[in-house]
């Protein structure tokens, strides 16, 4: 195998995930606008998003001040503190903050708000089961 420096064009990781981050929030993004979220940015292209009654909130932060690239927020009313916060940086594959997201408008597109307000855990579901499985693929922790 030629030495990375020598290789020349595309280079392909597959399963895709454990190619790391893409550096690009499209992905992730596309679920959001597509129930109805609202978008704006700011001069250093960082994107916020917040859903139409504005309890639950998207920022992509490439340009934050620190290493979390998402910060994502479910609140009880629009200007309440957040119920719960999840943080994602930049070593976190797009397509695993691309399943949360998905998940989120879902959640959205069917009116009950469970993300924001939470509810139990279907039995033999946990935040694993959206990691793909893979032959020979190690985990630990509950599944």
């Amino acid at each position: 195998m030629p030495a990375a420096e020598e290789i020349d064009g595309d280079v392909y990781v597959s399963p895709v995930y454990l190619a790391g981050s893409t550096y690009t929030g499209d992905p992730a993004l596309r679920p959001l606008l597509d129930v109805g979220f609202t978008m704006v940015d700011d001069d250093l292209a960082n994107a916020y998003l917040a859903s139409p009654d504005q309890k639950v909130r998207v920022g992509w932060l490439p340009e934050g001040e620190d290493d979390c690239l998402w910060r994502i927020t479910g609140h009880e009313r629009p200007f309440a503190p957040p119920r719960w916060l999840a943080t994602f940086d930049h070593f976190t594959p797009v397509e695993v903050v691309a399943a949360f997201t998905t998940a989120l408008a879902e959640d959205h597109a069917q009116g009950n708000h469970a993300s924001v307000h939470g509810h139990p855990v279907p039995q033999g579901r946990s935040p694993s089961s959206l990691w793909p499985r893979q032959a020979g693929a190690r985990t630990t922790g509950p599944t």
